[in-house]
């Protein structure tokens, strides 16, 4: 995700980061999260980078549409100037 500019503070940080790791606890088939800050700014950057690990696609569409995903978005979407996300598996 890129955050306008300011928006991401250590506060917002450490609020998503602990929302992402309470969601892989909360969706069955989820075993695993990664986030990640930005450390070098550039402009093709993106600041706030989230992995999760999930058994199957089907587990991570239920994520995708779990009330703590949505509320994720809910606090980070406003905030977001842009976002991509990359689904595959291995």
């Amino acid at each position: 995700m890129k955050y306008k500019e300011g928006a991401l503070t250590d506060e917002l940080f450490a609020e998503l980061s602990k929302r992402f790791f309470e969601a892989v606890e909360s969706v069955p088939g989820l075993y695993g999260c990664v986030v990640k800050r930005n450390c070098l700014e550039r402009d093709v950057n993106m600041d706030l980078m989230v992995s999760f690990y999930a058994e199957d696609a089907a587990a991570l569409k239920a994520y995708i549409e779990h009330p703590r995903h949505l509320a994720i978005a809910a606090v980070s979407g406003p905030l977001e100037t842009a976002r991509f996300s990359f689904d595959c598996e291995e």
